[in-house]
């Protein structure tokens, strides 16, 4: 059992700097008393004894957590369907190669991954594939390039003209005022070669957007506790509208015109890719934990960071409605023994449940999903073949000798049929790893792209997966009797008990 610390309560006695766009620009919020010693920022030892956490669950890392390889989930937070990091290296290299309405078909399977702005990027390719059936994924991209540099430039050198506008009308000093010019010239004689990244490998000559949101960083730090500090404060928030890859379609075809047909696919559906979710953040001392695990999309995961889900939740209201429909798919992998070989998954839904519980303090309380009548059967199972029926003296000490020879021809048959019902399901789970083997063979074969390895490797699984199902229903048929005879061995004894007791 593993002991973490909550630490969310607690607050430092001092302030931070102003706070930068978050939804513009990416920088991280630096402390103001970032000279004053580590020993002024310790939590009392008594605070950290009143708020500890335990984490049920067991220690698994964040790659290795099942659930997120499930294909076919929905994200619980926005409810797009995930796809997963199999998926997404078998999409790509099968779409890369396609060409016209194989092209089309096969890409339009994928627009249920999409985000909206994939989608929009998504869209274009779709009709000018139509328009020009001949050429494939990497070619259509190229062609939206070549068109993409003038908007691409026009938006750029708007942005660069707000700063200069800005700065023009800011008293700074002469010098100050000079840098900055000579600098946003720079950029604009850079934008206007753009289209030499189509032709050449990009390099330092070239305009890119982190260097010239970087630049305007470090004025705002050599700006700080001075006058001008919230006037350089506005600047950077300014160059963080410069258009990038992810949210402007022009950035985008211009950036990826370069890049192979498997990255742009790739890129396409990599905001749905399946991500492992920290409920209670790792900057908060959250662990790696299933108890502290769910699948969320990468774009989801990125947005969300450290906040607190009862400020996520108001922000995105549909996250309770899915993560409910989450927990119940779920508990129902769990109970039909998806997860049997791994550990932590006994009690990953009351894990998760007191999890959102205590992250949203309180605001967020999931419904707990009833035990299926098919897991309790396997329970049943599980116990009847672990903890076989033995006779005590107790047991037979009111029985008479027909009563005693009764019992025992009957338990006589339940060993026999336990017997048998454990080498059933040892030959079932025989063939069940010689199964998951050949869909790791299907899997692969797909990835290569070969049809003979294809068909093979498809042959290969249906017939062990004919084999298993013929072997399971065999087990469950054993698995039924045997649950029978120890009902009947049960109820004599019982009966004989009842009768006595009576008297």
């Amino acid at each position: 059992m593993k002991v973490a610390f909550y630490t969310q309560p607690f607050q430092r006695e001092y302030p931070y700097k102003p706070i930068i766009n978050k939804d513009k620009c990416n920088l991280s919020r630096q402390n103001a008393c970032q000279n004053k010693t580590s020993s002024e920022f310790k939590i009392p030892f008594e605070w950290y004894r009143n708020n500890l956490i335990t984490f049920k669950g067991a220690q698994c890392a964040q790659d290795n957590f099942a659930i997120r390889q499930i294909e076919g989930l929905s994200c619980p937070c926005c409810g797009i369907p995930m796809v997963t990091n199999r998926e997404i290296l078998s999409i790509s290299n099968q779409v890369s190669t396609l060409r016209g309405e194989e092209f089309q078909e096969e890409f339009s399977k994928c627009f249920k991954y999409f985000k909206p702005f994939e989608k929009e990027i998504a869209e274009d390719l779709l009709n000018l594939s139509k328009e020009k059936p001949e050429k494939n994924i990497e070619e259509l991209v190229d062609d939206k390039a070549k068109t993409s540099i003038k908007p691409l430039q026009e938006s750029q050198l708007t942005v660069i003209e707000e700063i200069k506008e800005a700065v023009k009308n800011k008293d700074l000093e002469r010098c100050k005022k000079q840098e900055i010019f000579d600098f946003l010239g720079e950029s604009e004689e850079k934008i206007g070669k753009i289209d030499e990244i189509l032709t050449n490998e990009e390099n330092d000559k070239h305009f890119k957007r982190k260097n010239f949101i970087k630049q305007f960083r470090i004025w705002l730090n050599e700006s700080e506790g001075s006058e001008n500090e919230e006037f350089f404060n506005n600047l950077l928030n300014t160059s963080c509208k410069m258009p990038n890859s992810t949210n402007n379609k022009h950035a985008f075809y211009v950036k990826h015109s370069r890049r192979s047909g498997q990255e742009i696919a790739a890129k396409l559906l990599r905001s749905s890719c399946s991500t492992t979710e920290h409920i209670k953040p790792q900057s908060n001392r959250g662990e790696n934990n299933t108890g502290n695990y769910i699948p969320l999309c990468a774009d989801c995961n990125s947005k969300r960071g450290n906040t607190p889900y009862n400020v996520w939740l108001q922000e995105h209201p549909a996250m309770r409605e899915n993560l409910q429909k989450y927990l119940y798919i779920a508990n129902n992998l769990i109970q039909n023994g998806k997860f049997d070989d791994y550990e932590g998954y006994d009690t990953y839904v009351d894990d998760i449940i007191e999890a959102f519980k205590r992250e949203s303090n309180g605001e967020l309380i999931l419904k707990k999903p009833k035990k299926t009548s098919k897991r309790k059967k396997k329970d049943e199972i599980k116990q009847t073949i672990e903890e076989p029926i033995r006779l005590s003296p107790e047991d037979l000490v009111y029985c008479t000798t027909s009563e005693i020879r009764q019992i025992k021809e009957e338990k006589i048959k339940y060993d026999q049929m336990l017997q048998k019902t454990i080498k059933q399901k040892a030959k079932m789970e025989e063939v069940l790893q010689s199964l998951k083997k050949a869909e790791s063979a299907l899997e692969e074969a797909k990835t290569s792209g070969e049809e003979n390895k294809i068909n093979e490797a498809k042959a290969n699984y249906a017939e062990l997966s004919r084999q298993y199902n013929s072997v399971s229903r065999a087990y469950t048929k054993r698995c039924t009797a045997l649950l029978a005879q120890r009902q009947i061995i049960t109820d004599m004894i019982n009966k004989i008990k009842n009768t006595e007791s009576s008297i």
